[in-house]
Order: structure tokens, then C-alpha cells, then sequence
């Protein structure tokens, strides 16, 4: 049995024979999935080069025989479609050892042909994060995703009370018990011989982390945090697998060498340079102390400072909470840096104190040039989130866009559209890529264009059928195809589409959100339809043509396409039994023939 085209991370590639392998895919439907893939070590193979860890695509496979027998046995692959190889890890040794330490944690938590969705969209969220999200935020991204593979396999650790008497423990510093799994109180730190103390910042840390929808990774971790971090997630893993996990020792060293670059040797930062937290120099912006001094010697020394001190007068006005003169502040830094890490960031920061200011037009004009000065910016998932929020926005009429002729601000819902069309076509694979298409058909709906809001409903049904959105969508497809109508007495055919489409949503989504909303609305249709065929057969009859108006009270009882459940059909069963049956038809006319 084939299986339709599903979401799947490859784990592992295992050579087979001379010309096929043996690979494991973690799917979002079918959990850990193990197939053969036949020809694929081939020269010119459709599989060749595909077919590794850490690349993400769509599968479709043919189940094997031990799916309904007792016989073992793999399945076999049929298609690959990659969809993202995460170049960015790859390209970043620090970031693969991250990425392939994600797989390998998957390998062993997954379990063969059970769907664990959460995992997977926990996986997908943080290699993309890997793959383009800051490098100062990686190691919080790493500890977030362990968290939620922890508690998606049903195995998280207790980071807050005594996992054996439920007590809050008071102290500073905890006591950690991997085997026992997790926090333990004072008085029952004698239950576990491996237990160990660590700091609760640590372990709020990771209660925070864990509690992300998305691996952001904004908790601000210092290097000790890191550390401490790391120790208690790899005791507690190894614990609940039984054995180390070999990637696990290859972190160690990255965080080795993060500590020896961020500490630098020394106790204390050297005097000249201000890291206070309350007033970020460039280092702080993204140039450390080696870049920082490199960049000075190139520039200038008086160039630096200027840059310093506006990017503190910056940081000074938004913490106010003057947006809009935030937002000039930082776009004067960027007119005087030179291009580099400086500009890039004063630029970001200039986009989001305009979307702060409720100047969303300026705000995607500073995120567009930005994409467009920096494409392989760390800020693109950011700019990807604001730039579907200001769709949304003006498409729901809650932003104003500047007339350039008039002087004034308006609502303009076709920019909205036109902002977040823009969105799906560069980030079709985005997660709120559904719902992006969801809002450009209400604002179409809004715009009275019904068909150009199901054009855009059914594809999001089409490319996004997991989707909750679709699920809604296919509810607001039936509704305009009613809306496409002037009334059953004009044109029934839009009608009868929605009926046909709300009968299905009712049936295919039992429990839905709106499924009680869909059969108030079928029964409001079906009563608008019957009514009318019931004034057309009262029509016919009013001139004796009974036949005629049978055909139409048989069309309102009949019970598989009719609308036997109406206050319509009430009433024809009634005219059914007083209306005097029509005489038969008269018999055809004898065949006449003809003598030669």
C-alpha cells in the first residue's frame, strides 16, 4: 500500500548492497519509518546525494508485508522531494556539530512506526533556528529542543520540585538526580548516588526554555549558565538512555572553546571596554573584543566612538519608550556606520521601533532593505515574523498606510494582501504560511471578491491539508459559494455547491470548531431551496399542470438529494396526499407503414 506524500527528516543511511541503502526517516505521521531504497548508491540515481542526515523533504513509501502479518521486513521508498538541506548548519562546524547532535537525539528517541507530531515540529523549528538564528542564541535553542524531546517521549525531567515529595526546595543552588529524574530536595538528596547541585538559574533556565512554543532561545544564558545547562541535560539523557550520546562530547568541546573566546583568559573584562548590561558598547551589538578591536584600526578610532555613542543615545530614547524617535536615532547610526555587523543591526533595530511606533509601511521598507543589503542575514526569521504581523494588520484594517498624494493616512486591505502574497511565494514552507493565505481570502471576502477568496482557500487546503487552517478554510469555501448567489430565485448553482461542500465539512469534521455553526447554515440553505421548488410545483398547479408540479414536490421528499428535514417539506408531503394524481400520459401513436 502506497503511503500519500508525508513530511520526513532522514536519520541515518545505511549501505545496503552495491547499489542500495537502507534509510531511517522520522515522519510527522508515521514516527520512525525504515525503508530500502533501491538504486540510490546508482550513478545518476534520482536518490543521489539526497539521501544523508540533516536534510528535510517529502516521502512516499510502500508499506511492506509486516504491517498486517508477523513477518519483519522494510519498506520501500518511492520518492524524495527534498525541501531544505539547512546549508547554514552545514556551512558552520560549531552549528553541525548542534544539528547532527538534533538527529542523533532523534534516532534514539523516536520509536519505529509511532507518530510523535510534537517531536517533529520541536526538530523541524529547531534546525531551522540552527540554520539561520543568531549564533549567541544557539546553545539556548539546543537546550529548549532537548526539553520539548524530553517531554514529547513522555520522559522530562522535574526542574522545579522534588520529584520525590512534590516540595518547592528554597536553596540557591539545587540538587540535580538524574537517575531519580530531576530536582530533589534536601532531604532526600541521599536517593540518588549520581546527584549533583546546580544553580536554580540553570534550572530556570530551562523551565523557561522548555515552555517555548518556538525555539528562540531568548533567554539570555551566560557562559556559566551554558555550562551548568549542559551538564544537567547530558547526565539526565544519558541516565534515561543508558549510554552517552556520542555527540554530546563534541558540544563539550564547542563550549570549551565559546567559554575561551567570551572569558578570554581573564577574571574580569579589561578597563577600557564598558560591557555593563546597562550600557552596551559595540561589542554588545555583535562586534567582540578581537572583531571590535580589528574593526577600530580599520575605521578609525573617532568613527568607533561616534557609533558608540549613538548607539547608546539609541538604546537610551527606546528604552523610554519613544519609538519614533527610537527608530531615527538608529537609522542616523546607520547612515554614518560603514556596511558591516554595525549598520546591519542599527538597521533591524530602526525596523522594529517603527513597528513599535504603529509606522508599519516605514518599518517593512527598513526590513525589506535589510534583506536586500544582508541576504544572509541572522535577522531573516525575524523579518520573515514582522512581515507577516504587518500583513495581517492592514489586512484586518488595523494599520494605516501613508497616501503620498493626499498627506493623510488609510486603510489599504489589497497592500495587505499584496504584503502577505509576498510572504507565501518566498516562504511557502513557513509555519504561518497557512494562515497568511487564510487572512488573504477573508481580506478578498471583505473586498466582496468570493472567488478570489476561494481561489486562495483552496490552496490552502491543497498545500497545507494538515493544516488547522485548511480545515477552516474548507468551511469558508462552502460559505462563498452561497454568498456567490443573488438568491435561489436567481441562480441555485452556487447554492447547490455550497450545500454539497457544507454536507461534506459537516461530515469529514464531526467535532470541528464550526461544525455547529456549518449545520445551522445547511439547514438554513436546505429551507431556502426546498421553499423554492415548493412555490414552483404551487406555480404548476395553480394551472392543473399536476405532473409538473409532482416532479418538483418529489424532488423536496426525496431523501438522498432532496430536503426531507424542512418546514418545505412539511408542507409538500401535505399538497402530496390533496393534490388529485395526474392522468397518465396518453399512449404513443401506432407505427403507420406505407404500400408500395
Amino acid at each position: 500500500m502506497s503511503i500519500p506524500k508525508t513530511d520526513a527528516i532522514v536519520l541515518r543511511a545505511i549501505d545496503y548492497s552495491e547499489t542500495s541503502q537502507v534509510v531511517w526517516f522520522f515522519t510527522r505521521e508515521h514516527g520512525r519509518v525504515h525503508v530500502i531504497a533501491k538504486g540510490s548508491r546508482r550513478p545518476r540515481s534520482p536518490f543521489e546525494g539526497q539521501l544523508e542526515p540533516l536534510v528535510r523533504g517529502e516521502i512516499v513509501f510502500y508499506r511492506s508485508k509486516r504491517h498486517t502479518t508477523d513477518e519483519t521486513g522494510l519498506d520501500l521508498l518511492k520518492e524524495f522531494d527534498p525541501v531544505d538541506r539547512y546549508p547554514g548548519i552545514r556551512g558552520d562546524l560549531s552549528r553541525f556539530y548542534r544539528g547532527t547532535y538534533v538527529i542523533e537525539l532523534l534516532r534514539e528517541l523516536s520509536i519505529p512506526d509511532e507518530p510523535m507530531p510534537a517531536l517533529f515540529d520541536a526538530a523541524v523549528a529547531t534546525l531551522e533556528t540552527l540554520a539561520r538564528g543568531e549564533a549567541r542564541v544557539l546553545d539556548a535553542v539546543l537546550a529548549a529542543f532537548e526539553v520539548r524531546a524530553l517531554r514529547a517521549s513522555g520522559i522530562e525531567p522535574s526542574l522545579d520540585r522534588c520529584v520525590e515529595c512534590d516540595e518547592l526546595p528554597r536553596e540557591e543552588t539545587l540538587t540535580f538526580a538524574p537517575v531519580a529524574g530531576g530536582v530533589v530536595c534536601r532531604a532526600h538528596r541521599s536517593v540518588d548516588a549520581h546527584a549533583f547541585e546546580a544553580p536554580r538559574e540553570a534550572l530556570h533556565a530551562l523551565a523557561i526554555l522548555g515552555a517555548e512554543e518556538r525555539p528562540r532561545g531568548r533567554v539570555p544564558f551566560g557562559p556559566e549558565v551554558v555550562r551548568e545547562v549542559r551538564r544537567v541535560l547530558d547526565s539526565f539523557i544519558a541516565h534515561r538512555l543508558g549510554k552517552e550520546l556520542k555527540l554530546s562530547r563534541h558540544l563539550q568541546v564547542v563550549l570549551v572553546l565559546v567559554l575561551a573566546l567570551v572569558l578570554g583568559g581573564c577574571a574580569s573584562p579589561p578597563a577600557s571596554e564598558d560591557v555593563s548590561p546597562a550600557r552596551p558598547s559595540l561589542a554588545a551589538a555583535g562586534l567582540g573584543d578581537a572583531s571590535g578591536a580589528a574593526w577600530r584600526d580599520a575605521r578609525g578610532g573617532r568613527t568607533a566612538r561616534i557609533l558608540d555613542q549613538g548607539l547608546e543615545k539609541a538604546r537610551a530614547i527606546a528604552a523610554t519608550g519613544d519609538h519614533g524617535a527610537a527608530t531615527e536615532a538608529y537609522e542616523a547610526v546607520y547612515r554614518t556606520a560603514p556596511r558591516g555587523k554595525v549598520a546591519e543591526e542599527s538597521l533591524f533595530q530602526a525596523g522594529e521601533e517603527a513597528f513599535f511606533a504603529g509606522r508599519h509601511f516605514h518599518a517593512l521598507e527598513l526590513y525589506t532593505k535589510l534583506v536586500g543589503l544582508y541576504p544572509s542575514s541572522a535577522h531573516y526569521p525575524e523579518i520573515d515574523e514582522r512581515t507577516f504581523q504587518i500583513g495581517k494588520l492592514y489586512v484586518e484594517e488595523k494599520a494605516k498606510r501613508p497616501s503620498f498624494f493626499l498627506g493623510i493616512e488609510h486603510d489599504d486591505t489589497s497592500y495587505g494582501i499584496e504584503v502577505l502574497e509576498k510572504f507565501v511565494k518566498a516562504r511557502d514552507q513557513h509555519a504561518l504560511a497557512p494562515e497568511a493565505l487564510f487572512l488573504i481570502g477573508e481580506a478578498h471576502v471583505k473586498q466582496d471578491e468570493p472567488e478570489l477568496a476561494i481561489e486562495s482557500w483552496q490552496r490552502l487546503v491543497k498545500d497545507y491539508p494538515r493544516s488547522s487552517w485548511g480545515r477552516l478554510a474548507e468551511y469558508k469555501i462552502a460559505l462563498a459559494f452561497c454568498s456567490l448567489s443573488y438568491g435561489a430565485d436567481y441562480d441555485k448553482r452556487p447554492l447547490l455547491t455550497g450545500r454539497k461542500r457544507l454536507q461534506n465539512y459537516v461530515k469529514k469534521y464531526p467535532a470541528g470548531d464550526n461544525v455547529e455553526e456549518a449545520k445551522a447554515r445547511l439547514l438554513d440553505l436546505e429551507e431556502e431551496l426546498a421553499q423554492h421548488d415548493l412555490a414552483i410545483a404551487k406555480k404548476y398547479a395553480s394551472h392543473d399542470r399536476y405532473r409538473s408540479a409532482r416532479i418538483y414536490l418529489l424532488s423536496i421528499l426525496n431523501p438522498d438529494r432532496g430536503y426531507p428535514g424542512t418546514k418545505a417539506a412539511a408542507e409538500a408531503k401535505a399538497l402530496s396526499d390533496v393534490w388529485p394524481d395526474p392522468p397518465d400520459p396518453p399512449a404513443p401513436p401506432e407505427p403507420t407503414t406505407t404500400s408500395k
